[in-house]
């Protein structure tokens, strides 16, 4: 008896762990086939002065965003709706002056993930010296 009560739980504890990495596996699933729809976009000035007339534009027909002054040590971040009717596929571009830089090269319906933007300096052709890194997808 005691012989099959171990084959019992020990095939009750399989079942269990089965059920249990099928549903983690679908939770991760639906985040890539169902991604947030959101990509935020984080700002950061590591210069010695405030920066105004920051804007970032798209290729497809979303309104350019014109970003508030970002001073000097801060961090401005906003957030991008990609599930909107208004959306449609394109790439994002950070504007200073006569500075544009892409700074996602693809973003599709229902994309979301993140854009970090690190602005180190600006030379004296109000060039931006800058790191940018995304997990847009």
């Amino acid at each position: 008896m005691k012989k099959n009560l171990k084959w019992v739980v020990l095939a009750l504890m399989m079942i269990i762990g089965v059920f249990i990495g099928a549903i983690i596996g679908a939770i991760t699933l639906l985040g890539v086939l169902y991604p947030s729809g959101e990509i935020t976009v984080t700002i950061e000035n590591q210069t010695d002065e405030d920066i105004e007339g920051l804007m970032t534009t798209f290729t497809n027909n979303i309104t350019d965003i014109e970003l508030p002054p970002v001073e000097s040590g801060e961090v401005y971040s906003f957030n991008v709706k990609t599930v909107a009717d208004d959306f449609y596929e394109g790439s994002m571009q950070l504007i200073y002056d006569s500075y544009s830089e892409t700074i996602v090269g693809y973003i599709g319906r229902g994309y979301g993930g993140k854009v970090e933007v690190i602005i180190e300096s600006i030379d004296e052709d109000n060039q931006l010296n800058a790191r940018i890194t995304h997990t847009v997808k």
